[in-house]
């Protein structure tokens, strides 16, 4: 069921999406959805060693460069998975807790609460290794490029 929070986390989201495609250029959502369009993926496919190989295939960054942000993608996934094991341990009791009599609406609240805190957790780690991805590669025009990249790919990846 929907509750109230949900819808207003659902709009701030969805404003917060919008005010960040505004400030996209026309041209460059031209150039993005061109992009994504010529982009063949597969719902279940592993897309890890297809980064990989993009990282260590890039001719601009240094090879430091390189083993920092595979050390830091590493490091993100393991944390990602961390909280993954939370989040399909605290959805087992979620719906244990449903289809049993004797629960109570509070307990299905806090399992609500605990399963949006590890989602919000999981998102912020992800975010976080953008900037720390930002500040591996310094700044340029070209960091925007495969920071973008590297953003697109933590979100899909886990």
């Amino acid at each position: 069921m929907t509750t109230v929070k949900d819808i207003i986390l659902i709009i701030f989201l969805i404003a917060i999406v919008s005010a960040t495609f505004m400030k996209c250029s026309n041209a460059q959502k031209k150039e993005l959805a061109v992009e994504e369009a010529k982009l063949q993926v597969d719902a279940d496919e592993d897309i890890s060693a297809r980064i990989d190989k993009m990282i260590k295939d890039a001719d601009w960054p240094t090879e430091e460069q390189k083993n920092k942000l595979l050390d830091l993608k590493s490091t993100t996934k393991n944390k990602v998975q961390d909280i993954n094991l939370k989040l399909k341990k605290a959805k087992i009791l979620l719906v244990q807790n449903l289809i049993i009599k004797s629960s109570t609406n509070e307990k299905l609240r806090l399992l609500k609460k605990e399963i949006k805190k590890l989602y919000k957790q999981k998102v912020d780690i992800m975010l976080d290794a953008v900037e720390v991805a930002r500040n591996i590669l310094g700044k340029g025009n070209r960091v925007s490029q495969l920071d973008s990249m590297y953003h697109l790919y933590l979100l899909n990846e886990y």
